[in-house]
C-alpha cells in the first residue's frame, strides 16, 4: 500500500468513529439529557456525571431515582432536584431553588397518586417559599394530572418574618382528584 493513501484511510476511520459516537442529530449521546437515564444507570452513587449544565450526583440503581444539581458560575448550588420513575415516565419528586448566595428561596415537593398511565397520574405539588432568615414565607398547594393544567388546592398559609401565621386561605380539596379550575 502506498503512503499517499494512508492519510485518507485515517480520515475514513476518524469519520466512522465520530459518526458512531454521535446520535443522528449530531449531538453526543452522553451529553444529551434525553439519554441521561440510559447512560447513568450503570453508575454507582458516588460517581458524578455532567449532563448539560447539571451534574448527576447520585443514582439509585434499584429505584431509578436520580439526583441532579445545577450550579451558578460561582460554584454555588442554583437548583437541585430528584427524578423518579412514575407510571412509565420520569417525574420530579422534589426541587430546591437557591439564590446566588446559596440560600434556599423555594422548595417544591410532588406527590404522585397511582394512575393507569403517565397522563392519568394525579399530582399534588406543595410549594414552600422562604424568607432570607430561613423562616417559611408561604406554603401553597397545586394539583393537576401530568401534562395538564394546574389548579390551586388545599390550605394556603402565609407567615410573617418571625414565622407566625398571618393569613390562611382554603382552596378546593387536593385529595379528591377533581380539579376545581378545569371544567
Amino acid at each position: 500500500m502506498k503512503l499517499s493513501k494512508l492519510p485518507s484511510y485515517n480520515l475514513i476511520l476518524y469519520s466512522a468513529f465520530m459518526f458512531c459516537s454521535c446520535n443522528f442529530n449530531g449531538q453526543s449521546e452522553k451529553n444529551d439529557p434525553k439519554n441521561a437515564t440510559d447512560s447513568v444507570a450503570k453508575f454507582e452513587s458516588s460517581d458524578k456525571k455532567l449532563i448539560g449544565n447539571s451534574i448527576i450526583q447520585q443514582v439509585d440503581s434499584i429505584t431509578g431515582e436520580t439526583l441532579f444539581i445545577e450550579y451558578f458560575h460561582s460554584g454555588k448550588i442554583k437548583h437541585k432536584w430528584m427524578e423518579v420513575p412514575v407510571n412509565g415516565g420520569i417525574c420530579i419528586s422534589n426541587e430546591q431553588f437557591f439564590d446566588s448566595t446559596g440560600f434556599m428561596v423555594k422548595e417544591k415537593n410532588y406527590k404522585y397518586d397511582a394512575g393507569v398511565n403517565y397522563h392519568d397520574t394525579h399530582v399534588i405539588t406543595e410549594i414552600i417559599d422562604y424568607f432570607s432568615n430561613g423562616k417559611i414565607k408561604s406554603r401553597k398547594f397545586l394539583e393537576n394530572y401530568l401534562m395538564g393544567e394546574e389548579c390551586d388546592c388545599g390550605v394556603w398559609e402565609y407567615f410573617d418574618e418571625n414565622g407566625k401565621l398571618s393569613n390562611k386561605e382554603n382552596k378546593e380539596s387536593c385529595e379528591d382528584g377533581k380539579l376545581g379550575c378545569v371544567e
